[in-house]
C-alpha cells in the first residue's frame, strides 16, 4: 500500500511552488528605501527617525531614560538597554521591515517600522484602550 500517490505529490509540488513565487513577489514589492522607526512612549508619538542613509547611533527615548535604542547604520533598530525587568523588548532583536513592531510594556514605549513618506497602504496601529476610561 503505497502512502502518497503520484497526483498527491504534484499537488504538493504545485502548491509549495506557488507559495515561494509569492513570497518572492510579496518580498520585492514589499521593501521600502527609505523606512522609518515611529517612537511611541505612553501613547503619544514622541520621535520619528530615519532608517536609511543614517549613522549607527544610539538613541535615548524622552520620558524613558533607562530604555536606549539603537539604529544600526543599515537600515534597522532595536532596544539596546532597558530598565524593565523582563528584557523582552531587548530580545525583540532587530527591526527593519515596515509593520514591524517590538515594545517595552513596562515603560510604556513602542517602536514601529513604517513605510517611507510617500507610502501610507499598510494598516495602522492603534495604541491603548480605544473604548474611552468607563
Amino acid at each position: 500500500m503505497k502512502f502518497f500517490k503520484t497526483s498527491d505529490l504534484l499537488l504538493v509540488g504545485v502548491l509549495l511552488f506557488i507559495s515561494v513565487v509569492s513570497w518572492g513577489v510579496l518580498r520585492i514589492f514589499m521593501t521600502d528605501d527609505s523606512p522609518r522607526a515611529e517612537v511611541y512612549q505612553a501613547n503619544q508619538l514622541v520621535e520619528v527617525l530615519s532608517l536609511s542613509g543614517v549613522e549607527p547611533a544610539e538613541y535615548s527615548v524622552p520620558g524613558s531614560p533607562g530604555v536606549i535604542l539603537a539604529l544600526d547604520g543599515q537600515g534597522g533598530i532595536r532596544f539596546l538597554e532597558s530598565d524593565c525587568p523582563d528584557q523582552i523588548c531587548v530580545h525583540s532583536g532587530l527591526l527593519h521591515i515596515p509593520g514591524q513592531f517590538a515594545a517595552c510594556l513596562p515603560n510604556s514605549v513602542v517602536v514601529r517600522i513604517v513605510p517611507g513618506e510617500g507610502d501610507h497602504d499598510g494598516p495602522e496601529m492603534i495604541l491603548g484602550n480605544t473604548r474611552g476610561n468607563q
